[in-house]
């Protein structure tokens, strides 16, 4: 006879059973801050660094807490940084883990002004690239002797790409991979589902970034926070999103975006700008396998999008917000 049994209840069964097996996640979020130059510096330097990138996803994770966003993350090393997801492999699940990467990302650069100003010995805050990217992996648990342990750990795919897309990336680069996934059309609960690609789910995003104003970055209050894609100005006065085809040293290629941020706090002073622009952006690599886009910034219907539109933005309107 079938058991019945709470939802809550099930819950817990699946988790117990979880730590025995492996689990295949079709298409999950995966955040990986990766610390540029970690091998040059000292033990010392190195577990200070690992511990002051800890500090800012639980920081990122109270601020988000605060304002009702509940972002149940885990995280393993790759060594040298993080590899970061949320417990909730599913469209919000996936949404509100590109929030976390924002402040994660903000807190670890005002770590690195203050580190600057106070001059300081030794480089306590990391600097770091940063990669973002939705796709399959397995999920498991180590067993420690006899006793399965209480760390998740992932690989898979999404973690290759990820892998793949920093090998090049310049100091501070944020990368957004190449992906198709679903996405609510409201924030209402019960709100239907449509697929996007990689620019409407950073759309999408940047429409809910609204929920982090008021939140408080070392004192100071979010005003207002944007993001895009970075792209390039067409002869005639179009604006069409730059696409980087990476080839890595096994000669497989995938396609990734530059992504852009700025914040601006409450006390008018200059924005706190996330990510490298224009040349910055791609001087690390071949700017033959940059491949620009032309995307239509019009409203997302209900149904599913096609990937990369061919035609062309209002001449000098923004990605996405402010673009500086």
């Amino acid at each position: 006879m079938a058991l019945r049994m709470r939802a809550s209840l099930r819950q817990a069964i699946d988790e117990m059973i979880k730590r025995y097996s492996i689990t295949y996640v079709k298409s999950r979020a995966v955040l990986m801050l990766d610390i540029v130059n970690f091998s040059l510096f000292t033990p010392f330097e190195q577990t200070s660094q690992l511990n002051s990138l800890s500090y800012s996803l639980n920081s990122a994770h109270n601020k988000l807490r605060q304002n009702n966003i509940e972002v149940s993350f885990s995280r393993t090393t790759t060594g040298d940084g993080y590899y970061v997801w949320h417990q909730d492999a599913g469209p919000r699940g996936d949404l509100e883990l590109f929030q976390f990467m924002l402040l994660v990302l903000a807190d670890n650069a005002i770590a690195q002004r203050a580190a600057r100003s106070s001059r300081s010995v030794g480089q306590i805050a990391p600097r770091i690239r940063t990669g973002f990217h939705i796709g399959s992996h397995f999920e498991f648990y180590q067993v420690e002797g006899l006793n399965p342990g209480m760390n998740r750990f992932i690989v898979g795919d999404v973690t290759i790409e990820l892998a793949r897309m920093l090998e090049s990336a310049g100091t501070g680069q944020v990368m957004i991979g190449d992906f198709q996934t679903r996405v609510p059309t409201s924030e209402r609960e019960g709100a239907y589902l449509i697929t996007v690609d990689t620019e409407h789910f950073v759309d999408r995003a940047t429409r809910q970034l609204q929920q982090l104003e008021g939140v408080k970055l070392s004192g100071k209050q979010v005003k207002a926070m944007h993001c895009f894609l970075s792209g390039v100005n067409g002869v005639s006065g179009g604006r069409s999103i730059q696409r980087l085809c990476i080839t890595d040293k096994h000669g497989r290629s995938r396609n990734a975006y530059n992504l852009r941020v700025n914040i601006r706090t409450s006390d008018n002073q200059s924005p706190i700008i996330l990510g490298l622009q224009g040349e910055e952006a791609w001087q690390h690599r071949s700017r033959d396998n940059a491949t620009p886009v032309p995307r239509d910034n019009q409203p997302m219907g209900t149904g599913a999008m096609d990937q990369h539109s061919d035609r062309k933005r209002a001449p000098g309107r923004a990605v996405s917000g402010l673009d500086k």
